[in-house]
């Protein structure tokens, strides 16, 4: 037993060590939470959930209101659905941080942003990136459901997006969109949606997005999508197992 004891903390001396080193000869600019998020989830689950930006990034804002936050506590309560339904969720991030690994706003933080939540996608099944719009017209308003040119997997995951979408808020299009210049849908090999939730910049999408239940709403029609993506899709696998974890 003293001696498994001593072996258990010289492994764990080893890899503090080891910790500590990677920190001193990584630029100042990394953050620890990123630095341990590229290793933690090494198993595959059944979704991935991308909440938007984050961290020095706020993405679309409004004085008070930011998309980082929106798509956050929404990606959140996405989780939670699917994981009492007995659906294994990873996360991009679960706090106010983006995966780039960069604490500041430089050049070529946004690539590195992007490619690391396409590697994470790619551990999942199914991905979805979930984001708030804006627009110099404030008549713009309503959800929208991005997906890959030429995915036909990617087309029906929307399209039980944008169904279950559609009762519970306006749609800015009534169907899918297919993109071909969106690194996160592209650079993924499983299929991927964005979502766009609403326009930050439209007063009545904005003061809905503002409210707990609205969001709440919106995150149960996602999650019911997914649920439906699983069920109807015959190329679907069972899902493998439960829980939810950060990558």
């Amino acid at each position: 037993m003293r001696l498994v004891v001593v072996v258990i903390r010289r492994r764990l001396a080893i890899l503090s060590l080891l910790l500590l080193t990677l920190l001193l000869i990584l630029p100042k600019t990394v953050s620890l939470m990123t630095v341990l998020s590229w290793h933690i989830l090494r198993t595959p689950v059944d979704v991935v959930i991308d909440p938007g930006h984050g961290g020095v990034d706020p993405g679309a804002n409004d004085h008070d209101t930011m998309e980082k936050d929106i798509t956050l506590q929404i990606a959140l309560q996405v989780r939670d659905m699917l994981v009492r339904y007995g659906i294994s969720v990873g996360l991009t991030r679960s706090t106010d941080t983006d995966c780039s690994g960069w604490s500041q706003l430089r050049p070529g933080r946004h690539l590195a942003d992007l490619n690391q939540r396409a590697r994470m996608t790619n551990k999942g099944k199914i991905g979805i990136s979930i984001h708030v719009n804006s627009s110099s017209d404030p008549n713009q308003k309503g959800a929208m459901v991005l997906y890959a040119a030429g995915s036909d997997p990617g087309r029906a995951l929307a399209d039980e997006i944008i169904s279950q979408l559609a009762l519970v808020t306006d749609l800015n299009h009534s169907k899918p969109v297919p993109r071909s210049n969106l690194l996160v849908l592209n650079a993924t090999q499983v299929p991927t949606i964005l979502v766009e939730v609403g326009f930050l910049s439209n007063p009545t999408d904005k003061a809905r997005m503002k409210d707990e239940a609205f969001r709440y709403r919106l995150a149960e029609a996602l999650a019911r999508g997914v649920i439906n993506y699983f069920t109807t899709t015959s190329s679907a696998q069972e899902p493998s197992a439960q829980g939810a974890t950060t990558m």
